[in-house]
């Protein structure tokens, strides 16, 4: 086996820094689910796939220190760590852009009765949904 490329190299405390990256992943998953359970925004998607490469990245190098020590390679590991933290990056961004579409309220989207609002309004359109007499009406507040 060539230098630098046996697990006995790597602290074994990586292999918690590990475990807790998997639990948050996990946990982060659990709140792509739910959102994309409403509402499926690409940041959400992206985000969840993230959280996939992720959970498979960890489990790969816990396995690879742990029960297959053939199969660990300090460069694959380096890159798969370098591979996570750009999408792991792009994602904080494209999620804070998000929120801040929906402090702002610049979101918009149609609901079955063909209205279009942003989000403020969603109180106000379930309302003329429930009374037969304003099912038709058209939304207050439209986006181009």
């Amino acid at each position: 086996m060539a230098e630098g490329h046996s697990p006995s190299l790597v602290p074994r405390w990586t292999i918690a820094v590990h475990a807790v990256q998997l639990l948050f992943a996990v946990i982060i998953l659990g709140f792509d689910a739910y959102g994309i359970n409403y509402i499926a925004y690409n940041a959400l998607i992206f985000s969840l796939v993230v959280c996939l490469c992720t959970m498979a990245v960890c489990a790969y190098l816990i396995a690879s220190q742990t029960l297959v020590p053939k199969m660990y390679n300090v460069y694959i590991a380096l890159a798969v760590h370098v591979w996570l933290l750009i999408f792991w990056v792009v994602d904080l961004g494209l999620v804070a852009n998000l929120a801040a579409m929906w402090g702002r309220g610049d979101y918009c989207y149609t609901t079955d009765y063909g209205c279009k609002s942003s989000g403020f309004q969603f109180h106000n359109i379930m309302l003329q949904a429930e009374d037969p007499l304003l099912k038709h009406a058209q939304c207050a507040h439209t986006h181009p």
